[in-house]
């Protein structure tokens, strides 16, 4: 696991690509916050960019995520954006959305959403705007 070594505190990073491809989530040690950008948030996720990676490849970060989330016993999961903290099972929603999409039992409808576009899914409380599947 790579990490900063703030002098008191020390954060460590995992590589999560998703909503870009160079998307990292930060973990305080001492905090036990989880930090997740834009990946986790509780309204959704845009996946809908020219660089943003596959839904497949996107529920792969968040199978790690939620892995090292309660590996290290995290506290607390901070999105970038909407609800702070995002609830405690945020990863498990947005696995069962990444699942429906990937098996075919939900398939979103293609909107210009101004900042993105692609097909919109709305499932588990979440929204994902995505292009591709795999």
């Amino acid at each position: 696991m790579d990490f900063f070594n703030l002098g008191e505190r020390k954060v460590s990073f995992i590589e999560t690509p998703g909503h870009t491809p160079g998307s990292i989530c930060l973990f305080d040690e001492k905090s036990k916050y989880f930090f997740v950008g834009d990946m986790a948030c509780e309204e959704g996720v845009l996946l809908g960019f020219d660089y943003s990676t596959s839904v497949a490849e996107y529920r792969e970060s968040i199978l790690k995520m939620q892995q090292f989330y309660k590996e290290y016993e995290g506290k607390a999961i901070i999105p970038s954006h909407h609800q702070m903290p995002a609830k405690s099972d945020i990863f498990e929603r947005y696995i069962s959305l990444c699942n429906d999409i990937l098996s075919g039992k939900l398939t979103g409808k293609y909107e210009d959403q101004g900042l993105c576009d692609g097909k919109v899914v709305k499932g588990y409380k979440l929204q994902m705007v995505y292009r591709k599947i795999k």
